[in-house]
């Protein structure tokens, strides 16, 4: 997750756009102290919006796929999410893949029509969705309990090319 984030923080400051990481380089930072500072720059230094970058996994280690989560009732962040869909669909041409794991066979299976908003991310109360002041999104990039998505998290092509798909998408949204 850090190589990523620190591919797209480069290319973003190479931009002209600033990023602010909210993370430390090798050791970990609690939630708390994540929102606290963003919430902090948001209201004392410029308006931004929060951009949680990770990598999936599940109990069966059977999901693939590219997910976005953003907080519930916030029009902004959906509005973010589903540019990003379209815009990761376009560029990877696959579906997004949602969780849902079946009692029966203990497959993941896709649910593509499985919405209850009409809107193509997830919902969830999440610590860093609703407690940052500002639109934020969770980026849940392929599964890395996976060993098809982790063999492609790991290729330097797939890095280049999700991280200049996250910049786009950024230049587009600010």
């Amino acid at each position: 997750n850090r190589e990523y984030c620190e591919l797209i923080k480069n290319k973003l400051s190479a931009s002209g756009i600033t990023v602010i990481p909210l993370y430390h380089p090798y050791e970990d930072t609690n939630l708390k102290d994540r929102v606290y500072l963003a919430n902090w720059y948001h209201n004392n230094v410029c308006p931004g919006i929060y951009i949680s970058e990770h990598s999936n996994s599940t109990s069966n280690h059977k999901a693939q796929g590219f997910q976005i989560w953003t907080s519930k009732g916030s029009a902004r962040s959906d509005k973010y999410g589903n540019i990003l869909l379209k815009l990761y669909e376009e560029k990877f041409e696959m579906e997004e893949y949602l969780i849902e794991e079946s009692p029966e066979d203990d497959i993941i299976k896709l649910l593509a029509d499985d919405f209850e908003d009409d809107e193509e991310d997830h919902k969830e109360s999440f610590y860093i969705l609703y407690k940052t002041k500002m639109p934020a999104i969770v980026l849940e990039n392929l599964f890395f309990d996976n060993f098809e998505d982790a063999s492609v998290l790991m290729e330097k092509w797939y890095k280049e090319k999700y991280t200049d798909l996250i910049v786009e998408w950024i230049k587009q949204i600010v």
